[in-house]
């Protein structure tokens, strides 16, 4: 995608009846990219306008990742915390939340968001990610 394409892409973002198509294809075209930063900007975006809370929290969680990448660990606990606050037991959230565990051996910014996130967490996901930290790597 061009850096014009990108940018009429942005200015449509204002458009509240484009806002969420826009958002989506800024979002596929940044992660496409590797842009952490930028995506997550297009996930800010999509999480406003999601239909639902289940769709917002599924959104939430890449924001949580995308903001992890982009080495913005708070802000990463923030949307992580706040889609487990939205479905606390969505499955694909929980499964999303152990493979971040499972990988956090590689990342110990993700470890601390984990454990950051289990203190507070619904006792279903705080028990999934505590179990899944406490295995040997």
């Amino acid at each position: 995608m061009s850096p014009e394409e990108i940018g009429f892409l942005q200015k449509l973002l204002t458009d509240p009846s484009r806002r969420a198509e826009a958002a989506r294809r800024l979002a596929d075209e940044h992660r496409a990219a590797g842009r952490a930063g930028p995506l997550a900007e297009a996930l800010e975006v999509l999480a406003l306008v999601a239909p639902g809370p289940r769709e917002e929290a599924r959104v939430l969680s890449q924001l949580g990742r995308a903001r992890l990448a982009a080495g913005e660990p708070e802000q990463a606990l923030l949307a992580l915390g706040r889609a487990l606050y939205l479905a606390p037991d969505d499955p694909s959230l929980l499964a999303g939340l152990r493979d971040d565990a499972a990988r956090a051996d590689r990342s110990p910014q993700l470890e601390e968001v984990l454990r950051d996130l289990a203190s507070d967490a619904p006792a279903r996901a705080r028990t999934l990610i505590e179990a899944e930290l406490a295995r040997p790597k």
